[in-house]
């Protein structure tokens, strides 16, 4: 990098790899000067600058590579971006793009800007994004706020994040602050430990949500998780996964493990298994609890279109799938839940003359009528469409294209996706 102090210039080398750079020399104008190359064995080195120069650049044509390119200029302006466009990198790139892709039953369509600074290779780890909409159902303003601070500086970790947002949105106004951290040996793969810290804090309005899964209300709740993950080669990978979700009124605890085998480019098999228990359970609202079919994405970390229960398709866990339980649907009790111990298994096969995956799916708890439920089918994208359920009393298989008709869901998985959230 390089660094300005007074009339002073300074190149720094923080890395091992020593190649000559070339540096370019500014006026006040921000006319070039003169181009030099330089080439230390020293981690930090006083350069010899021509006179009236008042800013500098390393690699002013931006042909090395290079992984961090905004610390090699000591002036930085801001440069804006309309839609997406080459980013300068050596001032401040501010992006932005017409927001026209969020839509929920409570809010409506709510077009506006993404704004945002950062998020793509080549920045320094700080990042910012801002997303201004407004609900013309509502007559509100909507968005959300994020920042985004990496850091491989604290010792214990390879590499972390710190984070925050800031939104309102489909019935919930709320505040997430985020630890993420890496725990590797350098130059490897395998075994990777993560570490997450998350804490929340949710206003729920009760008339933007379907008061039989989501209790309105304010909610502050603490989310801890650690995970391992084994690679040992191109065709295994195994993973163990432990969670904690404290609050006031409750605490939820789970174990899950699982294995990916790939036997060959397009047949592979993939096993997952989570038991999920009550540690404390004195208040539990309707979000939290264990459901058969699915989660309702209760610290609201996924893109739900409806949450109200009032559109034909798309009402959480009666048409949408958004992870955990089982894949199949219980038509005349698709809420049925628990606290109490909750387990299930998910076995996923892909295989090469089929076009999506076929899955098996048991889920089970001490309270619930049956001892366990099985659903079994195949997948296509996001398609689920279920094949067998344990649980029906006529007909466990089709006996018509009603029967896949009422049972097929929609799979709405999309991690980490936080635009327009």
């Amino acid at each position: 990098c390089i660094t300005k102090n007074g009339n002073t210039f300074w190149l720094t080398n923080s890395g091992t790899f020593n190649v000559p750079v070339e540096i370019g020399y500014y006026d006040q104008s921000g006319e070039e000067i003169s181009r030099s190359w330089v080439r230390t064995n020293e981690t930090i080195t006083q350069l010899d600058t021509p006179p009236n120069s008042t800013s500098a650049t390393i690699d002013p044509d931006q042909i090395m590579p290079d992984i961090h390119r905004v610390n090699n200029t000591t002036k930085r302006g801001i440069k804006t971006h309309f839609i997406f466009d080459k980013p300068s990198y050596y001032d401040r790139d501010i992006f932005i793009v017409p927001w026209l892709f969020s839509y929920n039953t409570y809010n409506g369509f709510t077009p506006g800007l993404y704004v945002w600074n950062g998020f793509l290779p080549g920045y320094d780890k700080s990042s910012v994004g801002l997303n201004l909409m407004y609900d013309f159902k509502n007559n509100k303003p909507v968005g959300s706020l994020e920042l985004r601070k990496g850091s491989d500086q604290i010792s214990f970790f390879f590499s972390s994040v710190y984070s925050m947002k800031i939104g309102t949105m489909a019935g919930r106004s709320g505040l997430q602050l985020g630890f993420s951290g890496t725990v590797k040996k350098p130059l490897t793969k395998s075994p990777i430990t993560k570490v997450d810290a998350d804490y929340f804090f949710h206003t729920l309005d009760g008339n933007a949500l379907d008061p039989t899964l989501y209790n309105a209300g304010n909610y502050s709740i603490v989310s801890l998780k650690l995970e391992n993950r084994w690679h040992p080669n191109i065709f295994k990978e195994y993973f163990v996964r432990l969670g904690l979700k404290m609050s006031k009124g409750f605490v939820k605890g789970n174990l899950n493990s699982g294995f990916t085998y790939r036997v060959a480019k397009k047949m592979k098999t993939s096993l997952y298994a989570g038991v999920g228990l009550f540690l404390k359970s004195k208040n539990i609202p309707q979000q939290y609890r264990y459901y058969l079919s699915g989660t309702v994405d209760p610290d609201f970390e996924q893109i739900v279109v409806d949450r109200t229960k009032t559109s034909s398709g798309f009402k959480v866990l009666y048409n949408t799938y958004y992870g955990s339980g089982v894949r199949g649907i219980i038509i005349d009790n698709p809420l049925l839940s628990t606290d109490n111990l909750f387990w299930h298994v998910r076995i996923d096969q892909s295989i090469p003359i089929l076009p999506g995956n076929l899955f098996l799916d048991i889920a089970g708890a001490p309270d619930f009528e049956e001892s366990k439920y099985v659903s079994a089918g195949f997948t296509i994208g996001p398609i689920i469409i279920p094949l067998y359920q344990s649980w029906e009393r006529e007909f466990k298989i089709p006996n018509n294209f009603d029967w896949i008709k009422n049972r097929f869901r929609i799979a709405l998985v999309f991690p980490n996706i936080t635009f327009g959230r």
